[in-house]
C-alpha cells in the first residue's frame, strides 16, 4: 500500500495488507504525547494571558473546531466504505465535543454545573484516551490517530485553559453532579448498543482496553449490568483522585501566594 493509502485506511483494510500500528508508550505515542502537550500549554497559556475577546475566540474556535473534525471522520468513513454506526458521534467523548460547544456558545458563566461536568467527567476521558489510544492499531501516521489525538487534546486543551484561568473552580458536590451527567448519558447509549449490537462508550465490551479488560474479568467477564457496576465504581475513584488533585494544585497556588 502506498503512503495516502495507508494514512487514509481503516483498520480491516490494514489488517488484510499485514500492516500493524504502534504499541502503547512506544516512541510514536510519546511523540504524540508530546506534540498534544505542547499544543496544549500553549492554547492554555495564550487564553490565560488573552483579553476576554481573544478567550472568547479561543473558546468559540475550539468548539467549532472539534465538531467539524468530528463530522469529517464520519465523511471519511463514508468515503472509504469503511463502518460508519461504529463511529458516530456517540462516545463520552464525542458528548465532550457538544457539552463543549454548548459551554463556548451559550452557558459560560452561566452554569457552575457546566463547569463541573467538564472538568471531573470529560477531562479524565479524554487525557484517558491520549495516554491509552484505542487507535494504536493504526500505524502513527495514519489519519484516525491524528483524528483521536488532535480531538481529545483539543477536549483536554478546552476545559484545563478554562482551570487554569480560575473560571471553573472543582467543588466536591461537582462528581455527583458529573456521576449523574454520565447515568444520563449512559441510559439512552446502552438501550442503543443493544438494539444494534455496538459498544458505544463501552458499555457492551472492553475493546482489549487494558484497563477495561481488568473491569471485565473482574465483574465476572460475562458484561451486562456487574460490568456497568464495576465502570461506575471505577468512573467514581477516578473522579475522586482528580478532585484530590485539584485540591493539592490550589493548596500549592495558596501557599505561593502567600510567600
Amino acid at each position: 500500500m502506498s503512503f495516502f493509502e495507508i494514512f487514509w485506511a481503516y483498520s480491516d483494510t490494514l489488517a488484510e495488507s499485514g500492516i500493524e500500528g504502534f504499541s502503547y508508550f512506544s516512541l510514536p505515542h510519546f511523540i504524540w504525547l508530546f506534540i498534544m502537550a505542547a499544543g496544549i500549554v500553549l492554547y492554555a497559556f495564550s487564553y490565560c494571558k488573552g483579553s476576554e475577546v481573544r478567550r472568547n475566540n479561543l473558546r468559540k474556535g475550539m468548539a467549532v473546531f472539534l465538531i467539524l473534525f468530528e463530522f469529517m471522520q464520519i465523511g471519511v468513513m463514508a468515503l472509504t466504505d469503511a463502518p460508519v454506526k461504529y463511529y458516530l458521534p456517540l462516545h463520552m467523548c464525542s458528548l465532550a465535543e457538544f457539552m463543549i460547544l454548548f459551554d463556548a456558545l451559550w452557558l459560560k458563566g452561566k452554569s457552575r454545573m457546566g463547569g463541573q461536568i467538564l472538568i471531573f467527567e470529560f477531562l479524565p476521558a479524554a487525557f484517558s484516551s491520549l495516554v491509552m489510544p484505542t487507535s494504536v492499531i493504526y500505524p502513527p501516521y495514519n489519519f484516525y490517530v491524528i483524528h483521536q489525538f488532535l480531538l481529545h487534546g483539543g477536549i483536554v486543551a478546552y476545559i484545563i485553559a478554562e482551570y487554569a484561568a480560575g473560571e471553573i473552580r472543582p467543588r466536591y458536590v461537582g462528581i455527583w453532579q458529573a456521576m449523574l451527567a454520565c447515568y444520563i448519558e449512559m441510559f439512552p447509549i446502552y438501550f442503543i448498543d443493544k438494539a444494534f449490537d455496538l459498544n458505544y462508550m463501552f458499555l457492551m465490551e472492553h475493546w482489549d482496553n487494558p484497563l477495561l479488560k481488568l473491569l471485565w474479568d473482574l465483574s465476572g467477564k460475562k458484561g451486562g449490568i456487574p460490568y456497568i457496576f464495576a465502570l461506575s465504581i471505577m468512573v467514581i475513584v477516578f473522579m475522586h483522585i482528580c478532585y484530590l488533585i485539584y485540591r493539592l494544585i490550589g493548596f500549592i497556588q495558596k501557599k505561593k501566594s502567600t510567600i
